[in-house]
């Protein structure tokens, strides 16, 4: 418990509470305000100006924060566009996965179906789909000796 009694080590902590505020409020506040003062944060969270500035900026290179620094106006002004863009990507990731996961669910439910109607289903399944991919398979082969062959007749 000694540990606690040293000054330097509690406002470390008191320091690291108030960032991971900040950075929650920043990443939840996002959405909702175009900008930001700075000296209005800094009065939020008893934070100096070269306190503050650190974190945003960390926050804004490592991408966790989409904004920049207007200096000048001393604001912190939020890019809605790339927000909705980030936005985007994720519910674009999230619903590949879903689709993945349900491919495999799919899968493993024909299985089952074929493994309790005796087999028949899901080979008959797994035949027409090597059937397709072959046939995909062929018309690529064939396509691209065609277009060998229009390229070495011009020579």
């Amino acid at each position: 418990m000694h540990e606690f009694h040293n000054e330097q080590f509690r406002s470390t902590l008191i320091l690291r509470v108030k960032e991971a505020a900040l950075k929650a409020f920043l990443c939840r506040s996002a959405r909702s305000y175009e900008s930001f003062g700075v000296q209005s944060l800094c009065d939020l969270f008893a934070l100096t100006k070269p306190q503050l500035l650190q974190i945003v900026n960390r926050l804004i290179i490592k991408g966790k924060l989409q904004a920049h620094m207007d200096l000048s106006s001393q604001f912190i002004v939020m890019d809605t566009e790339r927000i909705q863009s980030n936005e985007a990507k994720e519910l674009q990731q999230l619903s590949l996965q879903y689709a993945e996961k349900l491919e495999g669910m799919i899968e493993n439910n024909e299985k089952l179906i074929d493994l309790l109607a005796g087999g028949s289903l899901y080979s008959t399944y797994a035949k027409e789909k090597a059937e397709k991919a072959a046939e995909k398979a062929a018309k690529i082969a064939e396509s691209t000796s065609t277009k060998t062959a229009e390229v070495d007749g011009d020579f």
